[in-house]
């Protein structure tokens, strides 16, 4: 029997054995039409091979990670599917911004919402389950005027949320199946006007509600029967005239709103409209009278009221917190917050402290600032958001601030140290993580000012870079794997610092003024291939800094308007950046001075540039667009090679070669990861997912890991060595997939054949050895029916897409007799055109 028989055989048997769903008798259906196919062509094996194998699969088969060091991580808690290694935790880290928390007045349960509605343990910070924000009607919306759509009842068991579909949901607080109660109709003058944001407040367990949304107030009882409205006089038809200030103040993006808030007592309805938002109406609670309104000094953001409902503490639009007397109208108070940010200063949330001593609230400086609430004076401050906090709520008996916003993460305060109570065993991580070339190492970047060396082999760390305060923003090795980089930022300045791997001590350190924008910071951070420059892009500052090493002077400031992305190229001659300019420009490594300028925009096409990826064979550059695109350029002329329709938009620098420069990884505001083939635009795999905006990808020593980091604050290192066990082909059948296969089963094969060293590098040998002449029939269409007719036929031409898929198969087999032949191979020269992948697959694996 044929050894491909008999191997096809020995999979099926295990397989079978493996899945309940298959039934044994299938196997010899299966095995007489691929012993027919197989008799009939040397071609049909693959083909049989893929019938067969469908036939194999059960429905709950899932991809195989190898080599994972175990299925969880520190904390207990499981790793991603895909994951080999998982830096930081998912413990109070809700995926991309927060909107709004609140706490049970048990305080058994905390709720958030961002781009899911999620209930949290308040103790251990495990996630107790989730729902997708879009499946309720409810909309997250990072900041916004009225926007407050959830509520605990009094009860402590259940809280309700209003859709922005005006559905009014109950929910329990261990289960993520809700009760729908009602949905309010909106006023038939804006029957069909959009509900952007919504607000909600309760009597009781849900004996009343109060809904706010763009037409107003509207009033029911526990049915959903309306018992008042108030209209919001922006929305009453005719319009008046859009305000001069809309469309300029973030805050106003969504339009019209009414912010609702009962009094303690359940007497008064606090109502903030837009039609006159620098103002706040007291409503009798019961039938919606209006009793007074206050006069503010801007425009509202945020309302409470105290605990005896007497006073009103507001943040408004100026960057001040103020304090009214609910019963005059009078202002008690003022505190102004020194907010000095180029771009947008404002307040957020507002909340009293239970016992009625202390009024806290949030601003754009990152800052919680905790006021008296007799006089108005600050007592204190709670610094360790990253972004803008948005959200608070206080335990029941105020010793506990709950707070979260933009950075993603709810944090608890003590409010007598008046610092963060973190977690037990907890340290979060960052977006930031980086592989060395040479496999052994990952640096990942922590929230409290460290970066953390972590081996590989064993998954433990082993040297930690203390930054202070320096909040790390983006981390590079060099090629030879001796030092890292660590660029980021901190409250004055710009930071970019040299450590050495070995020893984990700096070498060098740059800093230099943020500037008129307080958040600049380092968007990229590249070494040269030969190690003798380093380059960092700020986009905030519109330049991209050029050192070299050796005597650690800067070379220059390179002027780029908006730059986000830069690489040198393979040569290490050239540094590429990109920007939202849409420009790409090429800049001599040597001098600074610039050399090409390429406005690459197109029509109305969105071209500004995230990133900007330099192949290490040199032949292509790869650009991520906004408009949802990867472009594939020939370096040589920056013609336009293929185009990636990614289907997702960037919105950070997530693109990045792997070190022989023949694959793609790429990261989307999803938090998907992608591998492609660059050379076809055929995607490869999908690696696995962050549960938001991916920030930067990488490949590990080769091509059987991948690093990533994202918003939602992990690393993983991917292991992508995965479905390789089906591929037990016979050497010619596997030729064909490397040589016109799909992407993923040639990606799959590579795998496959890197893992059996004892036959993979003669067979690698025989086929490329021969070969004088890569077609490449993208690139020269015009000459696609005569390569057809030589490929397979003449082995001294091969098809160029199954010599770089050998190639790489060669580069990750383990032995000396792998490295034996790349050596032998690119020995051949540059202008062979073996010779060019071996040599660019050898970068980082000579010693």
């Amino acid at each position: 029997m044929p050894s491909f028989i008999t191997e096809f055989s020995e999979l099926f048997n295990t397989r079978v054995s493996r899945s309940q769903n298959i039934r044994r008798g299938a196997f010899s259906i299966a095995l007489l039409a691929l012993l027919v196919t197989f008799a009939t062509s040397p071609f049909q094996p693959c083909r049989a091979f893929a019938l067969v194998e469908w036939l194999q699969q059960g429905p709950s088969d899932p991809p195989i990670a190898l080599n994972a060091l175990g299925s969880v991580d520190a904390l207990g808690d499981a790793l991603v599917p895909g994951a080999r290694l998982q830096f930081g935790t998912k413990r109070f880290r809700p995926p991309g911004n927060v909107s709004q928390i609140i706490v049970s007045p048990n305080e058994d349960s905390v709720i958030s919402l961002s781009e899911h509605l999620s209930s949290w343990d308040p103790v251990t910070g495990k996630e107790r389950w989730r729902v997708d924000q879009l499946e309720v009607g409810l909309r997250s919306v990072a900041a916004a005027y009225g926007n407050r759509p959830l509520v605990f009842a009094k009860n402590g068991k259940s809280f309700f949320t209003i859709g922005n579909d005006g559905r009014v949901i109950e929910w329990g607080i261990e289960s993520p199946n809700p009760k729908k109660r009602f949905t309010i109709s909106r006023n038939g003058a804006n029957a069909n006007s959009g509900i952007a944001v919504a607000s909600i407040d309760i009597v009781g367990d849900g004996e009343r509600f109060a809904v706010g949304n763009a037409d107003g107030v509207t009033v029911t009882d526990g049915s959903g029967q309306v018992i008042y409205r108030v209209d919001n006089g922006e929305r009453v038809a005719p319009p008046p005239a859009r305000p001069k200030e809309r469309g300029r103040d973030r805050l106003d993006f969504h339009g019209a709103y009414t912010l609702v808030r009962y009094s303690p007592d359940k007497q008064h309805l606090a109502c903030v409209f837009s039609e006159v938002p620098t103002e706040v109406r007291l409503l009798n609670a019961k039938d919606g009278k209006e009793l007074r309104r206050i006069a503010l000094t801007d425009r509202a953001v945020r309302v409470d009221h105290s605990p005896d409902g007497i006073q009103l503490a507001v943040t408004e639009r100026d960057g001040a917190v103020r304090l009214y007397d609910a019963q005059t109208g009078k202002l008690a108070w003022s505190y102004v917050a020194n907010l000095n940010n180029p771009f947008e200063n404002y307040t957020s949330d507002v909340v009293f402290s239970p016992d009625g001593t202390r009024v806290v609230a949030g601003a754009t400086d990152n800052y919680l600032y905790v006021l008296d609430a007799k006089d108005g004076k600050e007592v204190g401050q709670l610094i360790g958001h990253a972004w803008y906090p948005w959200t608070l709520a206080f335990s029941r008996d105020s010793q506990r601030l709950f707070s979260s916003g933009w950075d993603g993460k709810i944090r608890r305060w003590d409010m007598k140290s008046m610092q963060e109570f973190p977690l037990e065993k907890v340290e979060y991580a960052s977006s930031v993580i980086g592989a060395s070339p040479d496999g052994k190492w990952i640096a990942v970047a922590y929230e409290k000012g460290r970066v953390g060396l972590v081996a590989v082999a064993d998954g433990k760390e082993t040297y930690s870079v203390a930054l202070g305060k320096v909040a790390a923003s983006q981390v590079a090795f060099s090629a030879d794997s001796k030092w890292l980089a660590i660029g980021g930022s901190d409250e004055k300045q710009v930071h970019v610092s040299v450590w050495s791997v070995a020893t984990a001590k700096e070498l060098h350190r740059w800093e230099w003024e943020l500037g008129k924008d307080p958040h600049s910071n380092v968007e990229a951070l590249v070494f040269s291939p030969d190690g003798r420059r380093l380059a960092a892009a700020v986009f905030r500052q519109s330049k991209a800094y050029l050192w070299d090493m050796e005597s650690k002077n800067e070379i220059a400031a390179l002027v780029h308007p908006e730059i986000y992305g830069l690489d040198f190229d393979a040569t290490g001659e050239s540094v590429v950046t990109v920007g939202w300019d849409t420009r790409l420009r090429e800049w001599d490594a040597e001098t600074g001075e610039l050399g090409v300028d390429l406005d690459l925009k197109k029509g109305e096409e969105d071209l500004r540039m995230y990133a900007v990826s330099c192949s290490a064979v040199g032949d292509l550059v790869a650009t991520a667009h906004m408009n949802a695109t990867i472009k594939i350029w020939n370096r040589k002329d920056m013609t336009l090679r293929s185009e990636i329709k990614v289907q997702e938009s960037f919105v950070y620098g997530a693109l990045a070669f792997s070190k022989d420069g023949l694959w793609l990884a790429s990261g989307a505001a999803s938090g998907g990861i992608s591998i492609w083939d660059p050379f076809t635009g055929e995607k490869v795999m999908k690696v696995g997912k962050h549960e938001s905006n991916a920030y930067t990808v990488c490949f590990g020593g080769d091509l059987r890991t991948l690093i990533s980091g994202g918003d939602d604050g992990m690393g993983f290192q991917w292991d992508l060595r995965r479905g390789i066990q089906k591929w037990a082909l016979e050497p010619e059948a596997l030729w064909e997939v490397l040589r016109s296969g799909p992407g993923e089963d040639a990606f799959e094969v590579i795998q496959a054949i890197s893992a059996k060293p004892e036959v993979s590098v003669e067979w690698i040998a025989r086929k490329l050895k021969p070969v004088k002449t890569l077609a490449d029939p993208i690139a020269e269409p015009t000459r696609a029916s005569v390569y057809k007719k030589l490929v397979g036929k003449n082995d001294e031409i091969e098809y160029a897409v199954a010599a770089r898929r050998a190639i790489t198969a060669l580069a990750q087999t383990e032995g000396p007799e792998a490295r034996k032949l790349l050596e032998e191979l690119a020995d051949r020269g540059p202008d062979d055109p073996i010779g060019q992948l071996a040599h660019a697959a050898l970068w980082g694996k000579r010693k």
